[in-house]
């Protein structure tokens, strides 16, 4: 039983090295659509030099690099490497790829969820020693001084995540509307 041929990629030893030399390998493996890992593996099979690590760092600060020399191919050299996939492979690269996106996604706002509510936890014990220093002074029961202090209390109950804090209006509960929080960067809905 033959496979059906969708794609096939062609290299050859002395235009890979060129461009490997030219170009980090992950950029050149992007171009191919192929891992950095399988370009390194084609490029050992060849017996192509690659740059070593921080290479590509070295050079964008201007550091003098050693480009290896290519070494003339030997009997067993291969010069040329041929990748063939099937359409069966590439349907099924494409199914992991979907299955897995939706699953970074989510953990990477749940992340972010974390470091917004860690951040705003900071924030209100920092607003809170900040209350407790201004409520120590001798003006802060002045009329203009104590609306302040009682605003910038609201806000270290709306911004903490740890303080089950609603807006004056709206009501909590089921079949009611949304409770917003206040955060650093706005209100959200819990």
């Amino acid at each position: 039983m033959s496979k059906e041929t969708a794609e096939t990629l062609l290299f050859e030893r002395e235009k890979l090295y060129e461009e490997i030399w030219t170009e980090p390998m992950m950029q050149v493996a992007k171009r191919y659509g192929i891992s950095d890992v399988g370009l390194a593996k084609i490029c050992k099979k060849m017996s192509i030099p690659r740059p070593p690590r921080g290479y590509w760092t070295k050079k964008s600060y201007g550091v003098s690099t050693r480009k290896e020399h290519l070494r003339p191919a030997t009997v067993q050299t291969q010069t040329v490497a041929v990748v063939e996939r099937d359409t069966k492979h590439l349907a099924t690269i494409n199914d992991q790829r979907r299955i897995q996106a939706p699953e970074f996604a989510t953990e990477r706002q749940k992340i972010r969820r974390l470091k917004i509510a860690l951040r705003d936890m900071e924030i209100a014990r920092r607003t809170r020693l900040y209350l407790e220093a201004m409520q120590a002074l001798p003006d802060a029961a002045e009329s203009e001084q104590a609306q302040w202090l009682a605003w910038v209390a609201q806000y270290a109950n709306h911004i903490d995540p740890t303080v089950n804090f609603t807006m004056a209006g709206v009501k909590a509960g089921k079949g009611s509307a949304p409770v917003y929080k206040f955060t650093a960067q706005g209100f959200v809905d819990d």
